[in-house]
């Protein structure tokens, strides 16, 4: 049996900000801390921070929110790239979202990052969510 991480980050993101949550959180893994990474200097959410669970040798990610005058700073956010069915990409392929406005998190062979800064640095990769 499969664990989505990924996919359980973002609808636990996604529900959050329904909420208007001012933070939440998750389960550490690299990935997530990665995928927060992008997100962050993104500026689709403010902040996260990884912590040790007491008495447990498990860790978890507080995330904090992202709102502006109260409106939150994302709108959309959708896997594309699931374990039943892998999206893959070129360089050439990631297009800008929204005309700029949003972006696809890719993973490429140097880590995860942001579609526009996998275009500056010509690299493909699996397309794991968009996001706007």
């Amino acid at each position: 049996m499969s664990i989505d991480t990924v996919g359980n980050l973002i609808t636990r993101i996604r529900n959050a900000y329904s909420v208007n949550k001012p933070n939440l959180e998750v389960t550490h893994s690299v990935m997530n801390e990665n995928v927060l990474q992008t997100l962050k200097d993104n500026g689709f959410i403010e902040d996260f921070k990884v912590f040790k669970l007491e008495g447990r040798k498990i860790k978890g990610i507080n995330i904090t929110l992202k709102y502006v005058d109260g409106v939150s700073s994302l709108s959309h956010i959708q896997r594309v790239s699931k374990p039943s069915l892998r999206m893959y990409a070129k360089s050439r392929d990631l297009k800008p979202v929204l005309g700029g406005l949003g972006v696809y998190v890719v993973s490429t062979p140097r880590g995860i990052m942001s579609s526009k800064e996998a275009r500056k640095k010509h690299l493909g990769g699996e397309v794991l969510f968009v996001v706007y």
